[in-house]
């Protein structure tokens, strides 16, 4: 397959768009709390993988206005951290600015920290909304028990329903610990009011990575799967530019560009004419694996829980990375020898 790709199968990839459902910033590497599943890693000191950092936003602002002329972007902006909401008034001079310059749907991730005194939640969700925010993802589980009383978490729920801000309940689970479980944590008049959700399992990846037991994780069957259609263009907190916010934004190995250094959409226009990049986004991470094989490292891509965490073991690890870059960094020429060997 990887001997296909360098000819006419890669050349005819290079005309099909990368596309993105949405923009994700992750604007401070900082959390309130530390959850032993969280795959940025991420606590009140910053993130145990990349560390303590936060994106100036003055120039996310430039980002966002920027972003508007990207062709492949549906015009969704997610606000992410971290705990986004530590830093509250940069959030909602954010989201204002989006909603300026044409962004349809913006949406933001938090663990409802900010509720935890009902009054102070509801004024802080009429603020959001009148900044513009249109939907809430509130992140709930086992592991945030021990840093985020279920009160908060109610009280943001009914705090966002009273704005008009719809939410997104998302659930994580592992063997041991259900969503379920999660649930009935909650009390059962404010799930009520909560317009959907998300059941996931837990990734394998950051923290989890080191703090859960493997067998306690559950495998999906998509190891062998491709990604390019849940794409999100992320940008972390450290300003790194990546295709997803899935793990592969937690990684210090892959470098498509930084925010400080070009602009966004230069960085796009970049990334959808990397051949590294197209590969894995139409073919999956499991195409690297005969790349590796070929380096002498040998890989059971099986024994990864899906193709997310198969491509943040891949690139979290920096000899695999190196491998993986310098193969691409030569294929055009390998393609281009090919050919003429063909037509000699």
């Amino acid at each position: 397959m990887i001997y296909i790709m360098e000819s006419s199968t890669l050349f005819a990839l290079m005309h099909m768009p990368i596309t993105y459902s949405a923009l994700v910033v992750e604007n401070t590497s900082r959390c309130n709390a530390k959850c032993g599943m969280c795959y940025q890693s991420a606590g009140p000191k910053g993130s145990d993988q990349l560390g303590d950092h936060a994106i100036d936003s003055a120039l996310l602002m430039e980002v966002l206005t920027d972003a508007m002329h990207i062709p492949s972007l549906t015009k969704r902006f997610h606000l992410s951290g971290g705990e986004t909401f530590l830093k509250l008034e940069d959030a909602i001079l954010l989201f204002d600015h989006a909603r300026k310059v044409g962004f349809e749907d913006i949406t933001a991730v938090s663990n409802g920290y900010w509720a935890r005194n009902f009054i102070k939640g509801i004024g802080t969700a009429e603020r959001l909304r009148d900044a513009g925010l249109t939907s809430m993802e509130i992140s709930w589980d086992y592991w945030h028990l021990e840093h985020i009383p279920p009160e908060a978490v109610n009280n943001c729920i009914e705090a966002c329903h009273h704005a008009g801000i719809e939410t997104n309940l998302r659930l994580l689970a592992t063997k041991t610990h259900s969503h379920a479980e999660a649930l009935a944590m909650l009390d059962k008049k404010s799930v009520a009011k909560v317009d959907r959700i998300s059941c996931c399992p837990v990734f394998p990846t950051g923290r989890a990575s080191i703090t859960l037991p493997k067998e306690d994780i559950y495998k999906e069957d998509n190891v062998y799967g491709s990604c390019h259609t849940t794409l999100n263009l992320t940008i972390n907190a450290k300003g790194k530019v990546f295709p997803c916010c899935a793990g592969m934004d937690q990684t210090n190995n892959v470098l498509f560009g930084d925010i400080a250094e070009q602009k966004i959409s230069h960085i796009a226009e970049k990334m959808n004419a990397s051949p590294m990049l197209r590969t894995l986004v139409f073919y999956g991470a499991s195409a690297f694996i005969p790349i590796l094989q070929e380096a002498g490292i040998q890989l059971n891509e099986k024994e990864h829980a899906n193709v997310c965490t198969l491509c943040w073991h891949l690139f979290s690890n920096k000899t695999y990375s190196h491998i993986i870059n310098d193969y691409f960094d030569h294929a055009l020429e390998r393609a281009l020898d090919s050919l003429m060997e063909i037509n000699s």
